[in-house]
């Protein structure tokens, strides 16, 4: 135990004496980090002893402080220069140590799920003579295991000792991007010395060099025998000992772009070391590409060049008419998200900011089209998720679950894929992050290959990753087998699902939908402004015989497609056209589409490319609800006037300088080539 700072409390010590208790400080907080930190386990009984050291040792520094901050130099011999020099040298001491001992409180400090995660340890624990003499023998057998570790980790060339779990061969040539990446060429045989939940092995190649194994590029050849596998059983000192504290696991998250931390945690294997989620949750997979522009809607509907890039391969223009050609296909259907029921919850220590749903077109082996993304509401009354424009809170458009869902494909194994995500912030270290908490595929056609009817469909959740096959969501809800008729049916009933209704569409909506891109998903009421855009984009492009090249001036093309990543600007783009159409509009030029492409050029001029280029609107925050809520206010005050040209000469608002770079289009940028399609290992790639 540690002796109590004595401070000197001789006045006449001065800055001197201060400087002695400091030195003294120093010593105590030397000797904890480089002799009890190195010590602790994962459940080590002595992590709590040591955190009240620390705590008593942060009160010493506080007085230390304050002794420092009042100290004068009344008393002092020596010049004021250098009273002041020492003074402010000792400032800085105690600023550095203070920052030393906060960073060891918050490692040592249990939050509530490190607490249930050390009882349910210690509940595992053996207890009883005969299982301490038991637990003794093996823990001197497990230090004498130990000392040859820590000789195996001071010495780089004695990794193949390690035991070997299995062998498995290289499925085709992987070049590790990383340094902890294992490279192999096709054929080769690795010796697999630990699985991952999360998919990366490590691995040992013929040559003897250890790395990162990615498991969807390998196939198993064979296994070993259980007595080269470590025991790893329940209340076993081995698995004990690899078990790691949801602590230890967030700081290497942390530290994955550090040199010191090369071994890769991400953040469902912190949970699910904590047991804080079911063991099907897994990290978002169409939420991983829905963060890059190009798979996003508006990435997707910008023109895409032909292989030649002389033309535009996804717009037709029809001389006769002046407008775009309509574009017939396939599968064109109209959905709408009902309800989420029985989505399991994370554990305590987690704040859920976002529930939300990624919709996309895939065919069970790749995505096909872009990724669509629709948020939900949760019901405290029966803790299911609901998709309702009218009780959305504020941004109208991402909580409507009426979708729009096009391809042109005759592939019976075309699905719509649904990813249900949550955004969550753990409460103790303030890490944000996403998960997915299960996924769900409807097929397009039926099993003789006509389409869908209308209908309601009931999807089960299923666990893992969309290109996983068999793998439960929540274990805990098939465990225990049903007692009786009654208890089946219930336990049928509580299955984690979706329910999506597969609806038709008037001729009028069917016109605005033949104006979309070939494929893509989005939300209806976006359909006609994509249509229009489309249209605009046709006149520029392929009107004339030659094609611009290079930078093109022109808002629309350059700011549309960035409005459709803010579900609250298009809000205020669709309120504008709802009210110029109710007030201008009869029934002619409702058909006119020269017309309408005229009123939809006003309508976003006065309303999203305004909000856009004015400097009081906050900057976009996902699932930020501060923010989405002062942003809301703002829109809506701006586009309440009927004449909205005041909002432009008004004093009060002040807008963004003149940018040409941002009002320029560029015909060949890569948004003008379709994105590579997304397939099991394009993932696994990247990384």
């Amino acid at each position: 135990m540690y002796k109590k700072l004595e401070t000197s409390k001789d006045k006449d010590g001065g800055i001197r004496g201060i400087q002695t208790d400091i030195d003294k400080f120093k010593t105590q907080l030397d000797d904890l980090c480089d002799n009890e930190l190195p010590r602790l386990g994962a459940a080590s009984p002595d992590r709590l002893s040591v955190y009240k050291r620390a705590d008593e040792l942060q009160q010493s520094l506080s007085m230390l402080c304050e002794r420092l901050a009042t100290a004068t130099i009344e008393n002092e011999t020596m010049p004021t220069r250098k009273y002041e020099k020492l003074k402010k040298e000792e400032q800085s001491r105690l600023v550095d140590m203070q920052q030393r001992l906060e960073d060891i409180t918050q490692q040592l400090e249990p939050d509530e799920v490190e607490e249930d995660y050390f009882r349910r340890i210690k509940e595992t624990t053996p207890t009883g003579e005969e299982d301490n003499d038991q637990y003794d023998d093996e823990e001197e057998s497990d230090e004498y295991d130990d000392d040859n570790e820590y000789d195996d980790e001071d010495d780089d060339d004695n990794h193949n000792e390690l035991p070997t779990v299995c062998v498995v061969e290289a499925l085709c040539d992987f070049n590790g991007e990383e340094e902890d990446d294992l490279s192999f060429k096709k054929g080769d045989h690795i010796d697999i010395t630990d699985k991952s939940e999360d998919g990366w092995w490590t691995g040992r190649d013929k040559l003897g060099k250890t790395g990162v194994v990615p498991s969807t590029l390998v196939q198993l050849v064979n296994e070993k025998e259980n007595s080269n596998v470590i025991d790893t059983k329940p209340g076993s000192i081995q698995s004990l000992r690899k078990q790691e504290s949801g602590k230890d696991l967030w700081n290497k998250l942390k530290g994955t772009n550090s040199q010191e931390n090369v071994v890769k945690a991400s953040v469902s294997d912190v949970l699910q070391a904590m047991k804080a989620v079911p063991s099907g949750f897994r990290n978002p997979t169409l939420g991983y590409f829905y963060k890059k522009i190009e798979y996003r809607t508006s990435g997707w509907i910008i023109p895409k060049m032909s292989t030649s890039n002389i033309n535009f391969k996804d717009l037709y223009w029809d001389p006769i008419n002046k407008k775009i050609r309509p574009w017939s296909v396939n599968i064109c259907r109209t959905f709408t998200l009902m309800s989420a029921k029985f989505v399991p919850p994370v554990g305590a220590g987690v704040e859920i900011l976002s529930r939300h749903v990624f919709l996309s077109i895939w065919n069970e082996e790749k995505i096909l089209s872009n990724i669509h993304l629709v948020r939900a509401i949760y019901m405290d009354k029966d803790g299911s998720w609901a998709f309702n424009v009218k009780i959305g809170k504020s941004i109208a458009s991402l909580f409507d679950g009426d979708f729009i869902a096009r391809i042109n494909s005759d592939d019976r194994r075309i699905s719509l894929l649904l990813e249900l995500n949550y955004t969550y912030i753990r409460t103790s270290t303030g890490e944000q992050s996403d998960m997915c908490c299960g996924w769900a595929s409807l097929p397009l056609y039926e099993a003789d290959g006509t389409p869908i009817g209308n209908k309601n469909f009931e999807l089960k959740l299923h666990g893992g990753t969309p290109f996983d096959k068999n793998i439960t969501l929540d274990p805990t809800l098939e465990q225990l087998p049903p007692q009786s008729l009654m208890q089946s049916l219930v336990r049928t009933n509580r299955q984690p699902r979706i329910v999506v209704k597969a609806t038709s569409y008037n001729r009028l909506k069917k016109e605005q939908f033949d104006m979309l891109p070939e494929t893509i998903v989005t939300c209806q009421n976006y359909a006609r402004f994509i249509g229009l855009f489309r249209q605009h984009a046709s006149v520029i492009f392929c009107k004339d015989v030659v094609i611009p090249s290079g930078l093109l001036c022109d808002p629309i093309l350059s700011y549309f497609p960035r409005t459709l990543d803010y579900p609250d600007l298009m809000d205020a783009l669709n309120s504008r056209w709802e009210v110029k159409t109710r007030i201008s509009l009869n029934r002619s030029q409702r058909r006119d589409l020269h017309y309408l492409q005229t009123l939809f050029k006003q309508c976003f001029m006065e309303s999203s490319f305004a909000l856009m280029t004015c400097s009081h609107l906050p900057p976009f925050k996902w699932a930020n609800e501060r923010v989405e809520k002062a942003r809301f206010h703002f829109i809506q005050s701006y586009i309440q006037p009927m004449d909205l040209v005041a909002n432009l000469l008004s004093p009060n608002i002040q807008y963004k300088p003149l940018n040409l770079n941002k009002l320029s289009f560029n015909v060949s940028s890569k948004f003008s080539q379709h994105p590579n399609f997304i397939h099991r290992d394009t993932k696994t790639n990247e990384l």
